[in-house]
């Protein structure tokens, strides 16, 4: 876990990712590893949006949302890891609307970088 998360300190996501990945392949019931995973997948769904490339974000959204509902099944509903990992969920699913609202009625662009430092400083971003 320690390299996934020095991975995410450096923002190289997809690096990340597959360190965390990795980590819940092996214990399926590693909390730290899904809240990890969940971050990398934000900055890159992030600077996917900063570019505007609205189809790579909802198919980070998609395969994030696939890593965290898989992980549900590994905690007794009602613990605060199974709640946290649902509102993950319900972040994520609420980004997807977000981004295929955005994507339909985008006429112009977003301001440069706005996502990407956003993402960067782990200050929640409206899409």
């Amino acid at each position: 876990m320690a390299v996934a998360d020095k991975f995410l300190d450096e923002l190289e996501y997809e690096e990340a990712i597959a360190h965390y990945l990795n980590a819940i392949e092996l214990n399926p019931a590693n909390y730290e590893a899904y809240e990890g995973v969940y971050n990398a997948y934000l900055g890159i769904i992030g600077i996917a949006h900063a570019d505007l490339d609205f189809d790579t974000a909802l198919d980070y959204v998609s395969d994030a949302l696939d890593v965290l509902n898989n992980g549900l099944d590994n905690f007794r509903e009602g613990s605060k890891e199974y709640e946290a990992i649902d509102e993950m969920i319900d972040e994520l699913k609420q980004t997807k609307k977000d981004l295929k609202e955005e994507r339909d009625n985008s006429e112009e662009p977003a301001e440069s970088g706005e996502a990407e430092q956003c993402f960067a400083n782990k200050i929640p971003c409206a899409f």
